[in-house]
Formats: structure tokens, sequence, C-alpha cells
């Protein structure tokens, strides 16, 4: 039987579902979303491996039911104990308790055949891929990450995000997304001269963007006309909803191909997302791979039916 874990607002996986179900492949899921309530793990003397989990929606999975895994998305949470605000220090030992139930957890369901990795997802690291990126051949932007304020001012013709992911900041019934945004060098005279470190990448000029969604060694691409938009000429994920960008199929030329096959192989990942710029030069310039990138957009603006081929690959495992 097929293990899903994945969150409940996760369209994509409900689609791809909707596939596992026309083909009758056995599955379950699991959403991380809700807590596991109970849970029982028993290892023998001879080294097998019982093990029962127990969701707070009245769901279960046991072990030996499962046959292969596919992590979509999410996280394996647990119920906290009611204990007084006062108790941190014991909130922390317990929490420190189930990190290492979680990643034995999860190494059992990665040794049965499996697609995508929780624990690649969560020591996924933006500046490892950019070096990973250039060992593979691509080109990639040229970075910088400084604490220090005259360095900031140095580099001109920038932009700047998030070092791990984009961010939500909630304050007085608003939410504020930190996205990829250009520097405004006037704004930096306001700042300290020492910083928390800050992450600058040149601003890459473009003809389009690419969307490269990949599984199992196969490509799927589109390309993305953000540049003639001002709300999406820096970053298309800053998306204009009256007037969209054009999104086309596209056909990654062989060479990147082989370059970013070798990139996966240094990664040791099967599946994920990952954007490229193509310069007026018509060079392609790595920017960051997603490992658990939004397909579904791509797939119905290209006709992919990348949730069915998923589901084919599940079924196959």
């Amino acid at each position: 039987m097929l293990l899903i874990m994945t969150v409940k607002a996760d369209h994509s996986t409900a689609e791809v579902i909707e596939w596992l179900l026309h083909s009758n492949t056995e599955f379950v899921r699991l959403n991380g979303d809700v807590p596991i309530s109970n849970m029982c793990i028993e290892v023998y003397e001879n080294g097998s491996i019982n093990m029962s989990l127990f969701g707070a929606d009245n769901s279960y999975y046991l072990f030996d039911k499962i046959s292969k895994f596919w992590y979509r998305r999410g996280d394996l949470t647990t119920f906290k104990p009611a204990l007084m605000s006062n108790k941190r220090q014991a909130i922390r030992i317990l929490e420190e308790e189930w990190q290492v139930l979680k990643k034995f957890i999860l190494f059992l369901l990665e040794e049965r055949p499996h697609l995508g990795s929780l624990a690649k997802e969560e020591n996924h690291n933006k500046l490892i891929d950019l070096v990973k990126a250039a060992s593979a051949g691509l080109c990639i932007p040229q970075t910088l990450v400084t604490s220090k304020k005259e360095s900031l001012q140095g580099f001109s013709n920038s932009i700047t995000k998030a070092i791990k992911d984009i961010f939500l900041i909630h304050k007085r019934n608003r939410i504020w997304a930190v996205e990829t945004k250009q520097v405004e060098p006037n704004n930096l005279q306001f700042l300290s001269n020492r910083v928390f470190p800050t992450l600058l990448q040149t601003e890459i000029m473009k003809s389009y963007e690419l969307r490269v969604f990949f599984i199992a060694g196969e490509f799927y691409s589109m390309a993305i006309f953000s540049q003639s938009n001002t709300q999406t000429k820096v970053d298309f994920r800053n998306y204009d909803r009256k007037c969209p960008n054009r999104c086309v199929p596209y056909s990654l030329p062989h060479e990147i191909k082989i370059k970013l096959l070798a990139f996966i192989k240094l990664l040791n990942i099967d599946t994920g997302s990952i954007d490229i710029i193509v310069t007026p030069e018509n060079q392609f310039v790595f920017l960051e791979v997603n490992h658990i990138g939004q397909f579904g957009w791509l797939s119905k603006n290209c006709n992919y039916y990348i949730e069915e081929k998923i589901a084919k690959h599940l079924t196959n495992l």
C-alpha cells in the first residue's frame, strides 16, 4: 500500500489521488498538519519492526501494510503536553525527543521505494544548491551574503531575497510577504553599520523565465514571459491577477538537460521545481530548486497531465 504524506489544503495531492483511484491503486493519506495523537514502535531482537501511528482525526497507519511512500508536503507532528508556560526547558527537551522519533519514522518510510523526502526538504539549503549547480556546469548569479553595510552599498544592481524561503509577517490583521526585491540604494542609508547577514544577488536581465518540474529524470518545462510586466519583472511570483503572464510549453536544450541531470544527481533528489532565467544573450542562469514546488499550474497551462504521470510513477514504484 502507498502512504501519501501531504497537508489538507494541497489541491495537487487531491488531483493525483483521483488518478490513483482511477487505476485502483491502494493508498492511505497522512496529513502532516494533523498531529499524531498515539503511536507504538516495537523493535524486536531480530531487528524486525512493528509500528502503528494514530492521527488526531481518527486515521491510523500500520507500518507492515506500507510498501511505498510519497512525501508531498507537510511535517510529522505530535500532540503537545499540557505544561505550564514556565516549563520551557521541559518542552524543549520533549521537542528534541520528538525530532529523534520523527527521523526514525522517516528512515523507516524512506527505506521503502519512495518519491520525495521530508528529510532532504528540512536540510535544503539554497546556498549549497548554488555551489552544486555551478559544479554541474550551470551558470549561477553572483551572490553576496554580508552583515556589513558598506558591502551592501558596494553591491550595485542587485536584488535581495530570503536565505531560506519566502516568509510572511503578520501585523494588525495584515500580512506582508517577504519576496525577491530590487535593492533600493537610498534605503541603505537608514541601516546600522552592522546588519543581520543578508543575501544579495546580481540582478540578471531576462528575456523570460523557466519553471522546470522534474520527476525521476523527466523534465516538464514552461516559459514565463514576466519581463514586460512591472509587477512581475523582478519576481513572477508577485502575480498580476488582472493581467497574468503568458505561459507556454518549453523544450529545454539538450545540454541544459544534461547539466540539470548532473545537478539533481549531486543533490540526490528525485522530484522538485527549478527556476531558471534565460537572458537576452540566450544564457541559462540557475536560480534555485524547490523540493516541494507547485506543479499544478504548470501542468494545466502546458497540458502536461503531470498529476497522471506522478500517479503512474507511484503505482509502479
